[in-house]
């Protein structure tokens, strides 16, 4: 399927890309994907799948809050990477 990458609030994030569909998506769905060893174990009936981008789930319902996060961090902590 060609898909759209969108951010929250549905604006178009990058160029088109293709994508295995496992949740029988239709036009307009906005989906869940998985890219890179993920996308290939989307497929369970298939042992290797050659694929880099899968749709693993349709959003039914999208509510957005406005929730600030202090991202500074604690002293002694780690950077995660």
């Amino acid at each position: 399927m060609v898909i759209e990458p969108v951010d929250k609030h549905l604006q178009t994030t990058g160029p088109l890309q293709i994508a295995v569909d496992v949740v029988q998506a239709g036009p307009g769905d906005i989906c869940v994907t998985v890219a890179s060893r993920e996308a290939a174990l989307a497929m369970p009936e298939i042992n290797f799948v050659p694929v880099d981008l899968a749709l693993v789930g349709v959003i039914d319902e999208l509510a957005l809050s406005n929730i600030d996060f202090d991202l500074k961090l604690k002293k002694g902590w780690n950077q995660y990477t």
